[in-house]
Parts: C-alpha cells; structure tokens; sequence
C-alpha cells in the first residue's frame, strides 16, 4: 500500500490510523511523524532519522546523474531542525535561499538540492554534475537559471559552461583553435559501436567514464568490445576518467590534440 517514506500528514488523509499499520507491518516508525514502508530507500531513512533530506549530489546520484567521488551522504537541513553533527560519511547543509518542500519529504526539492551542488561543489564539478542532470533531463535550464539568480552574483559567470551535452566541463568545446580545425559531435550514434560520448574529425572516439558507471565487470566488458567495434571500423578511442576531465584537463586535452595531430591511422 505504502512505498518509501510517508509523513503522518499523509496518513491523516488517507484516514489511516499509523499505530495499525506499524502492528500490521506495513509500516516502521522512524521517529515521530515519519514511518518507513518495507523496501524504503536506505539514504531516505537515514535523512529522516538524521532530521534533515537527501539534497546536493546524493539527491542527483539518486537519478542517474554523474556523481563526484564522494560517497558521503549529503543531507538539507534547517535552522530549526534536531539534525545531529555530520559523521564522516554525512555532509550537512545548512539553510538555503531556494523554496523548501511544501509537503513533509525525505529528499529536497530540486532547487534546494540544485543549490547545495553549486554552494558545495567546486565550479568544475559543479558543472559535471549539472550539466549531466540537464542532458538526462533531471533538470530543465530554466530551474537552473532560476535557481542561480537567488545565489551569490560569483556563481551567475556559471551559466554559459552548461550546455546539457552531459559531458562534462571543458570537453565538448576543446579548445576553441581545435574546435575550428575539427568538427565536434557529441553523444553521435555510431552504426555497429552504439552512442559515443564525442567524435572529433569523424574518426577520434572521446568516451568519458564516470567511476561509478564502470565498477560492475559486466559495464567494463561492454566498453572493451564497443572499442573493439570502434577499432574495426577505423576509429580510435581514448577514454577518460572523471578525474582526467575535472582535476587533470590540461593534460587529457593536450593528449586529445596530440592525437588529432598525429592523424588516423588505418
């Protein structure tokens, strides 16, 4: 009947009497006025224990998008709230000048949650992180405009570097000389290799790989043989790292280039 985290306020208008459905098991009470349902995400729970909601890049991670490598669990909370010191896995944020949730949530709207990533994060992987939640659709450019007009006046000059390609700050534009020199797709669809990441000069393969998309064997081996693919058909690949793009661009671009200007080789 009940999936995920449910509010008391949502009891009381379904007309359900919260003690009932912890006798019968459909539902746990996690502190007052918050009740899991069997099945419940892990983080979901944890935020309402800790008072606060699943906001920055745990609220982005949750839907697919790029995640930094950070792994603790980043949670909103308010002034008032009960919500205890940040362990080393738990990051907390405090306040916010976006909208809070209208309705009792254990995840933060995507404003708020939008607005810890750019107040959290530096520019670099705040723009990694956006402009794959805009390529997959998790954001829309007009909430990210909106939402950087109520930050500080450092952060606007962010708006250009987000074009919703998904691939992160720097890559698809290159550099500008190079750019001029070699034509640039991104996200091009391959017949016999599948959808690539970037193709510079109708032959060079760019692949970005996130970290937490090419842990699992089966990902890995699925990646080998679209290179492979890639390779029979006369394309060269160089994959890079979410570090590569965000900590160590100028030496992946220099190698993109060096490779453009070696040439194709067949």
């Amino acid at each position: 009947m009940f999936t995920g985290i449910v509010h008391l306020s949502e009891l009381r208008t379904l007309g359900i009497d919260p003690r009932t459905a912890i006798r019968d098991g459909t539902l746990k009470c996690l502190r007052p006025g918050w009740f899991a349902a069997p099945g419940a995400p892990p983080e979901h729970i944890r935020a309402v224990l800790g008072a606060g909601v699943v906001s920055c890049i745990s609220f982005f991670a949750a839907r697919g998008v790029r995640r930094p490598e950070d792994n603790r669990l980043h949670l909103g909370v308010t002034g008032s709230s009960s919500a205890r010191s940040p362990s080393a896995d738990l990051l907390l944020h405090w306040g916010g000048r976006t909208p809070p949730a209208h309705l009792p949530s254990a995840e933060a709207t995507p404003e708020r949650a939008l607005e810890h990533v750019l107040l959290c994060q530096p520019p670099g992987q705040a723009v990694a992180v956006i402009d794959s939640a805009l390529h997959l659709g998790v954001l829309g450019s007009g909430l990210l405009a909106s939402t950087l007009a109520l930050l500080p006046a450092r952060l606007w000059p962010l708006l250009p570097a987000f074009d919703g390609r998904g691939v992160g700050p720097g890559v698809a534009d290159a550099v500008p000389p190079a750019r001029r020199r070699h034509p640039l797709r991104s996200q091009d669809e391959i017949a016999g290799v599948g959808r690539v990441d970037l193709l510079i000069n109708d032959w060079l393969v760019i692949e970005l790989d996130g970290r937490r998309w090419h842990v699992v064997e089966e990902a890995f081996v699925h990646d080998r043989r679209c290179d492979a693919a890639a390779a029979r058909l006369g394309y060269a690949v160089l994959r890079c790292g979410y570090a590569d793009v965000v900590h160590d661009w100028d030496r992946t671009l220099a190698t993109i280039c060096a490779t453009l200007e070696r040439g194709r080789t067949r």
